[in-house]
C-alpha cells in the first residue's frame, strides 16, 4: 500500500523510492493520477501538473525480470548502454503502469527512433513526440508556443481537461521544487553534505509528484557543523557530463572534493527560476533561455555557465563524465576541454555505464586525480 511505501520512505528518505523504483510505479499508478513517463530535462513539467498528470522520469534502473540483450531486436548493438537497460526493462513489462510517455526531438537519433518502439510495445500509452526547436530566437519561441498548445489539446483528447488547470500555480510549485534544491545544492558547496546526498534527492525529485516531494523536503537541513580541515584541504571538483542517473556511483569515497555538478538532471535541472505568470509565451521564453544540451548546443552559453560555476564553487578540478557508447557526450567533449584549458582547470574524463562495470578502474583514478591536484 501507498502508506506502507511512505512509512518505509520516512525510515530511508532517500533510498527507498531509487531501489524500488518499479514496486513505486505500481503504488503511485493507485493514486488515479495517470502518470506520463520523460527522458529529458527540457519537458514541460508544469504543463504537465497543470493539467493533473503526474511527470516521472525514466530512469534505466535494472527490472527484477529484466533481460538482458532484450534491446536487440529493436535497436543497433552500439547505442548506449542507458538506453539498451531502458529497452531491457520496457520488453518485460517494466513501465507498464505508465499512462503515457513523452520523446523529444533534441536528443539523440537513437532515442528518438525509440519512439515507434515504444508504441509498439505498449499500443495502450500515448506517445508523444515534442518538437523542441535547437535555436533560441523570436522564431523559435513563436514554434514551441504553438508546439505546447498542441500538446495540451493531444493530453486534452486523452485525458480530458482538467478544470483546475492553472500553469502559474504548477509554475510555483516547480519553482519551490527548484529553490530547494538549489538549497540542498549550497550545503554540498559549502561543505556540510556531501554530492551523493544531493544526487539521491535530485533523483526522487523527478519521481513523486511535485507536492509530495515539497512536504518532505521543505525543511530539509544539513547535518550541524562545518567543514573539517582535511576536508577544507581536499582538492574541488565539479562533474559535468549528461543524463546520468546512478547516484551510486558519487557514493565512494573518492568524491570527497565533489562540490557541484553541471549534469543533465543536476544543475541543469535545477539552476532556473521561471516566472510565476499564466502566459504561455513567457513560459516558453523561459525554457529556451535554459543551459542547452550537447544535442541542441549552444557553445558559448553552455561553456559560460561552466565557467560561471567554476569560479562561484572555487573549483579546482573538474570531471568530464561521459556515458559509454553515448554520441552527444563524445561531442561535447572537445569545446569543454578547450574551454577548461584555456581558464588553466585540470580535467578527466571518465568514461562508464550505468551498470558501473568498471568501478573499480574510476576509483584508481579519480583517487590519482585528486592527489595531482593535492
Amino acid at each position: 500500500m501507498l502508506s506502507d511505501i511512505k512509512s518505509e520512505m520516512l525510515s530511508h528518505p532517500l533510498e527507498y523510492y531509487l531501489e524500488n523504483y518499479f514496486e513505486a510505479l505500481a503504488e503511485f499508478d493507485k493514486q488515479s493520477i495517470p502518470m506520463i513517463g520523460y527522458f529529458t530535462n527540457k519537458t514541460p513539467v508544469e504543463l504537465l501538473d497543470a493539467m493533473n498528470l503526474h511527470p516521472l522520469r525514466i530512469f534505466a534502473f535494472k527490472h527484477p525480470k529484466s533481460h538482458q540483450g532484450a534491446y536487440e531486436r529493436y535497436i543497433q548493438t552500439f547505442a548506449c548502454s542507458w538506453l539498451r537497460g531502458i529497452l531491457d526493462n520496457g520488453l518485460v513489462d517494466g513501465y507498464n503502469d505508465l499512462k503515457g510517455i513523452m520523446f523529444s526531438t533534441g536528443t539523440c537519433d537513437s532515442l528518438q527512433n525509440v519512439s515507434d518502439i515504444w508504441q509498439k510495445v505498449f499500443p495502450n500509452q500515448l506517445t508523444y513526440n515534442l518538437t523542441f526547436p535547437i535555436q533560441s530566437n523570436t522564431a523559435a519561441s513563436k514554434y514551441l508556443v504553438n508546439e505546447f498548445k498542441q500538446f495540451i489539446s493531444v493530453l486534452q483528447d486523452n485525458f480530458g481537461w482538467s478544470s483546475s488547470f492553472n500553469l502559474k500555480e504548477s509554475i510555483q510549485k516547480y519553482n519551490l521544487k527548484r529553490k530547494i534544491l538549489q538549497n540542498i545544492a549550497n550545503f554540498v558547496s559549502k561543505g556540510h553534505l556531501n554530492y551523493a546526498s544531493l544526487a539521491k534527492i535530485t533523483y526522487v525529485s523527478d519521481l513523486l509528484l511535485v507536492d509530495e516531494f515539497t512536504r518532505l523536503f521543505r525543511d530539509f537541513s544539513a547535518p550541524d557543523g562545518k567543514s573539517s580541515s582535511s576536508q577544507e584541504e581536499t582538492p574541488r571538483l565539479l562533474v559535468s557530463g549528461g543524463m546520468w542517473d546512478n547516484w551510486k556511483l558519487f557514493d565512494i569515497p573518492e568524491w570527497d572534493g565533489l562540490v557541484a555538478d553541471d549534469l543533465s538532471f543536476g544543475y541543469r535541472n535545477f539552476n532556473y527560476l521561471i516566472p510565476e505568470t499564466d502566459s504561455l509565451e513567457s513560459y516558453v521564453k523561459s525554457q529556451l533561455a535554459r543551459i542547452p544540451e550537447p544535442t541542441a548546443y549552444d557553445e558559448n552559453h553552455r561553456l559560460e555557465s561552466l565557467g560561471k560555476q567554476i569560479k562561484e564553487h572555487k573549483i579546482d578540478g573538474v570531471v568530464l563524465l561521459t556515458m559509454k557508447f553515448c554520441d552527444p557526450d563524445a561531442f561535447e567533449l572537445v569545446p569543454l576541454r578547450k574551454h577548461l584549458e584555456s581558464l588553466e582547470i585540470p580535467y578527466l574524463n571518465l568514461e562508464t555505464s550505468p551498470d558501473l562495470s568498471n568501478l573499480a578502474q574510476l576509483r584508481t583514478r579519480l583517487s590519482a586525480f585528486s592527489e595531482i591536484l593535492q
